[in-house]
């Protein structure tokens, strides 16, 4: 305990790796310590009566880099093979013994009766949220894919993989079949809207009436969306306009119209009309608490809608490509 708070003093106070051998004075005897040049965030620690000489030291670190640097390519090879079986699996470009093959490759003995699909929002994580799971890249496959963290693996690991994310994560039910991962994935979204700050590691099989107003199932889903903003979401379709991904903006920027506005890089007369007219088409109002608190709960059924999600990603896309191209309606 007394060479760890050492340790993590100095290395606080270090900006950089540790350049050379260090000692440390212990109650009884002393440590010595230097860095691997491979990694930063390791080091070799050598206690006891007689310690090694510094050359055997050095030795020994640069045997040690060269391992750890291969480990470390050997898991990124790993993660990038999982991102692309994961999305094979989930765009059903796969024959079923196809993907049991390819899944007995990276996850030996892996049992589909008890692996899950699971999801995170990727938003408010680290930089290179995949690095998260390096040390568990032999037990699951990971992809980031637009907004979200994608995971499959054995059930028993959700758990760990929450808490190694801090972040709410959604679980499917048993995944049995490899062909069935897109409505896995989907289950799993579901689970995830229904996580919050005291359940942050939600199940599909354990929803409950503790959120009444999102959908429990699949369907549900779909038929809320189609339901509130089926019209919306045509018209986008028949006209190439984003009026869903416009109100899901002004929504989530709490109606703001200049947040709103500089958001969706348009002018605020701009989106006075966008608004007016998905007021006609949906037949709601945005002035009314009712009307837009059924709106938002239909927007948050459009992460369980394979249909509104594409919908949703695709006229964001529109927008993003109409920045400098005018506004759009």
């Amino acid at each position: 305990m007394e060479l760890a708070d050492a340790l993590r003093n100095r290395r606080r106070e270090q900006a950089e790796p540790q350049p050379m051998v260090l000692r440390h004075p212990l109650a009884e005897g002393e440590a010595l310590s230097i860095g691997i040049p491979s990694d930063r965030n390791c080091l070799l620690i050598a206690l006891g009566e007689r310690l090694p000489d510094y050359s055997l030291l050095h030795h020994l670190t640069a045997v040690l880099g060269i391992e750890i640097e291969r480990l470390r390519v050997e898991s990124e090879r790993h993660l990038r093979l999982g991102s692309e079986l994961l999305d094979d699996l989930l765009q059903r470009r796969l024959y079923r013994e196809q993907a049991e093959e390819r899944l007995e490759e990276l996850l030996p003995g892996l049992d589909l009766d008890d692996a899950v699909v699971s999801v995170a929002s990727s938003e408010g994580l680290a930089t290179d949220p995949i690095g998260l799971f390096r040390g568990h890249d032999s037990r699951l496959l990971v992809r980031a894919q637009g907004q979200e963290i994608i995971l499959l693996h054995q059930a028993g690991l959700a758990s760990t993989l929450q808490e190694a994310l801090d972040s709410s994560l959604g679980v499917s039910a048993p995944l049995r079949r490899a062909e069935r991962c897109a409505e896995a994935l989907r289950e799993a979204r579901l689970a995830l809207a229904h996580s919050h700050s005291r359940r942050p590691l939600c199940r599909y099989a354990e929803l409950d009436d503790e959120a009444p107003w999102l959908p429990r199932s699949l369907a549900e889903a779909e038929r809320a969306f189609r339901l509130v903003l089926g019209a919306l979401h045509d018209y986008d379709a028949a006209n190439g306009s984003a009026l869903l991904y416009t109100l899901q903006v002004f929504l989530e920027e709490n109606r703001s119209w200049l947040n709103a506005a500089q958001r969706l890089h348009i002018h605020k007369q701009s989106l006075v009309y966008r608004i007016r007219r998905i007021e006609e088409i949906s037949g709601r109002s945005l002035d009314s608490t009712a009307d837009v608190a059924t709106l938002w709960f239909a927007l948050q059924a459009t992460r369980l809608s394979p249909e509104a999600r594409g919908r949703t990603a695709k006229s964001s896309l529109l927008e993003q490509s109409a920045h400098h191209g005018g506004d759009m309606d």
